[in-house]
Order: C-alpha cells, then sequence, then structure tokens
C-alpha cells in the first residue's frame, strides 16, 4: 500500500507540471510587448463597462461618449478573456508617444 501512494503522489507531482507548464503557456500568449515609434499612436481598447448601482455590464456602445468614428470594432479575444467576460472593443481615444 505504501508503493502505491508512492506511485500516486509521482503521477500526481508529473501531472501538475504538465497543467503548470500548459498554464504558463496559456497566459505568456497575451503578454506580448509592443515597440512604438516616436509620433506613433497607441489605441486606446476598451475592457468592460460596468454600473456602481447595479454591478451589471454595460454595453461599451450605449454611451453617447464612447463611440468612435466610423464605428465601433470588436477585436477577438483569446479563451481567458472570454471567460472572463472581458471585451476589446475600439475606442474613440488615443495616445500618441513622445508629443
Amino acid at each position: 500500500i505504501e508503493t502505491m501512494w508512492i506511485h500516486i503522489m509521482i503521477f500526481f507531482g508529473v501531472f501538475m507540471l504538465f497543467l503548470l507548464d500548459d498554464i504558463e503557456a496559456f497566459f505568456s500568449s497575451t503578454s506580448k510587448s509592443n515597440i512604438y515609434h516616436e509620433g506613433e499612436k497607441i489605441e486606446i481598447v476598451a475592457n468592460k463597462l460596468t454600473s456602481i448601482t447595479t454591478q451589471l455590464p454595460i454595453e461599451y456602445d450605449q454611451m453617447p461618449y464612447c463611440i468612435p468614428e466610423g464605428g465601433i470594432v470588436s477585436r477577438s479575444l483569446n479563451v481567458g478573456q472570454f471567460l472572463v467576460g472581458d471585451r476589446n472593443d475600439s475606442s474613440p481615444y488615443g495616445i500618441y508617444t513622445k508629443k
């Protein structure tokens, strides 16, 4: 019985190592770095819009000050962002580097 527990613990340890490796690969794909040059526009993306009174999510395009020229463009989400309820919608705001 003691050797059975040792085998179970070894199997569980190896399983956790594989699982942790997959989790690290999943999250590292979402955090890529960007290089911006002088005068380049950095797009601001809207993630979530919630109400402090109802705690319900609000559609970003329902607010009159949130609609950019050309309308809102939704960007694709990865699985983690989708499960958490994030959104990647374009906004009318932008930042220019070194200006």
